[in-house]
C-alpha cells in the first residue's frame, strides 16, 4: 500500500510541473525578461526537502513491518477456531 506521504509527492508534483508550465507561458509571451526560474527554482528545493522527508518516513515504516515470528498464543487460537481442519 502507497504511504500517504508520497501520494501527497505526487500531488506535488503534478502541480508544481503545472504550474510553472504557466509561469513559463507567461514569462515567454510577455517578453520583460526572465523571471519564471526564480519561483521555480526555489519551489524545486521544497519539492526536494518533501521528496526526502517522504523517503525517510517511507524506509523508517518499512523497517518497522518486519516479520514476526508468531507466537504459540496465535497457533492456539487458529487451532480452536478449526482453520487447520
Amino acid at each position: 500500500m502507497e504511504s500517504v506521504y508520497s501520494i501527497a509527492l505526487r500531488i506535488h508534483l503534478a502541480i508544481f510541473l503545472l504550474l510553472n508550465l504557466i509561469l513559463f507561458l507567461i514569462d515567454f509571451l510577455t517578453a520583460d525578461g526572465w523571471w519564471f526560474y526564480w519561483v521555480t527554482a526555489v519551489w524545486l528545493v521544497a519539492l526536494l526537502f518533501q521528496a526526502l522527508a517522504s523517503l525517510k518516513v517511507t524506509k523508517k515504516a518499512n523497517a518497522s513491518m518486519e516479520r514476526k515470528p508468531l507466537d504459540e498464543d496465535f497457533w492456539k487460537l487458529e487451532e480452536k477456531r478449526g482453520w487447520f481442519r
